[in-house]
């Protein structure tokens, strides 16, 4: 729910709308009606209560790609539809579902549920092996190597087939689709690493 708040307030920087403001200045308000202050990062607050205008470059791609991690949360938590493997995910789409702004947002708060571990396992793993594949070709190795120990400790195995699987799906993608990927699989691989690990803090990851 946070981080839909956080991808309002960066579509709205983007928007001439006339009450673009006073939506952006009232976000931090609706939040604290539904109870979620403290669920608020140091970093997505200083978002949050930036003035509308105000964000600087990184806060702006932070802003953006919070609706990226959402999206996943959101197909996590069976609000949505799975991330597309070839494009970035609808954060309108994101927005609408998770009701931001909006007085009936707190119904999905009541009674969340992940779906089954094992359809969370695997995609998380997925997403976790073809972030690899945009990595630089010397990097991967040990990344790769990293990586299955991490999940190792989580009672995922990785296996041969699985590296080989990513490896085809980015090898499949064009020229022109890969660039406008990295961005969107950086943000799936922070949430995914998240979603599996007892991190308390959501930023913090490698």
């Amino acid at each position: 729910m946070v981080m839909g708040a956080v991808a309002l307030r960066s579509s709205l920087e983007n928007t001439n709308h006339p009450r673009s403001s006073e939506i952006m200045s009232g976000i931090p308000s609706w939040l604290e009606e539904l109870g979620l202050t403290e669920a608020v990062d140091p970093l997505e607050r200083a978002i949050l209560l930036a003035p509308p205008g105000q964000l600087d470059r990184d806060q702006l791609a932070d802003a953006n790609w919070a609706g990226e991690g959402a999206a996943f949360f959101c197909w996590a938590l069976g609000l949505g539809e799975q991330p597309p493997w070839f494009q970035q995910a609808d954060q309108q789409a994101v927005i609408n579902t998770l009701r931001v702004m909006r007085p009936e947002a707190g119904e999905h708060l009541r009674d969340p549920a992940l779906r089954c571990v094992e359809a969370v396992q695997v995609f998380c793993k997925q997403v976790l092996l073809i972030r690899l594949e945009f990595l630089p070709e010397i990097a991967r190795p040990l990344k790769r190597k990293m990586l299955q120990r991490e999940l190792a400790g989580y009672g995922i195995e990785v296996g041969n087939v699985d590296v080989e699987e990513a490896n085809r799906f980015v090898g499949s993608m064009t020229a022109e689709q890969r660039p406008p990927l990295y961005a969107p699989y950086l943000a799936r691989h922070v949430a995914a690493s998240w979603l599996l690990s007892s991190r308390s803090s959501y930023f913090d990851v490698d």
